[in-house]
């Protein structure tokens, strides 16, 4: 086993990266009951990326409370997207761990809110990679 859990979230960050994208994807289908898979896949993806997940741990001001090393803090480590991302999953995997898959699915729901709300006016964004794989294929 490497390290205690006081040295690393990244134990909880995979538990609330998997209840994020399994709450996000269940309300996407609930939402779009005519979207096909390729559709709620790129929402999905839109919804659980990195710089989503950043924008809502800037919202709760989650950068405050990291405990970084100072190599890290000199680097401006409260503000980088892969650390603010990291620390709202793992406030997920907490809460799902202390009080259970009904509070944590409902925290997720109101974290993601907004996020739902805007892509359903922008509808999805999609990813660098896709488009570059879009672009080969045509």
């Amino acid at each position: 086993m490497t390290g205690s859990p006081a040295e690393s979230n990244e134990r909880l960050e995979l538990r609330g990266d998997a209840l994020l994208g399994l709450v996000g994807a269940a309300r996407l289908y609930e939402l779009y009951p005519a979207a096909g898979e390729g559709e709620l896949t790129r929402m999905r993806a839109d919804l659980v990326r990195g710089s989503t997940l950043a924008s809502i741990a800037r919202r709760l001001q989650l950068g405050d409370y990291l405990v970084l090393g100072r190599g890290e803090e000199a680097a401006g480590g409260r503000t980088r997207d892969r650390n603010l991302a990291g620390s709202l999953e793992a406030v997920i995997g907490a809460v799902y761990l202390g009080r259970g898959t009904r509070t944590a699915r409902a925290l997720v729901l109101r974290l993601i809110g907004p996020e739902l709300r805007e892509l359903q006016h922008r509808g999805a964004r999609i990813d660098s990679k896709s488009t570059l794989q879009h672009l080969v294929q045509a």
